[in-house]
């Protein structure tokens, strides 16, 4: 059975690509997620430390410090998540092996599209291969 995603190597290499990308960024997503709501914890308890109940509402500071670690649980849970797929796409260097086999990729496409069929002792056939070629690359340019 074929993947329904990919439809080309350019297409699985891209998908690759942009795949190890996207997890490198939810993982970073997740831990910037994590230390901003501990800055905003620590402001928060700060306040209830140094703050009367003249300065601010003692229970809307509470609501605020339980949503604050509701947000902070949810993104230490994904971060674990992503953490596992992270450590594989960095210990591998996926992001760089991806980065270059995408590049490897556009490359044989544009030497392949460059190819040119000379024949060897029938000469006569040169004009239909010259002919089919120029088609193929006005078809190609129309097509994409």
């Amino acid at each position: 059975m074929e993947p329904a995603i990919a439809t080309s190597p350019k297409d699985a290499a891209n998908q690759l690509h942009e795949l190890v990308k996207y997890i490198k960024d939810q993982f970073d997503h997740t831990a910037s997620s994590i230390g901003a709501c501990d800055g905003e914890a620590a402001d928060l308890t700060h306040a209830f430390e140094l703050l009367g109940p003249e300065e601010i509402d003692p229970t809307e500071l509470l609501w605020q410090y339980q949503e604050n670690r509701r947000r902070r649980r949810h993104a230490k849970e994904e971060n674990e998540q992503w953490r596992a797929l992270y450590e594989v796409v960095v210990k591998l260097g996926l992001i760089h092996y991806f980065s270059q086999a995408k590049r490897e990729v556009r490359s044989i496409i544009k030497t392949q599209s460059a190819r040119h069929y000379t024949v060897k002792n029938r000469n006569d056939l040169q004009s239909y291969f010259d002919r089919a070629k120029l088609r193929n690359s006005l078809n190609n340019q129309t097509g994409s």
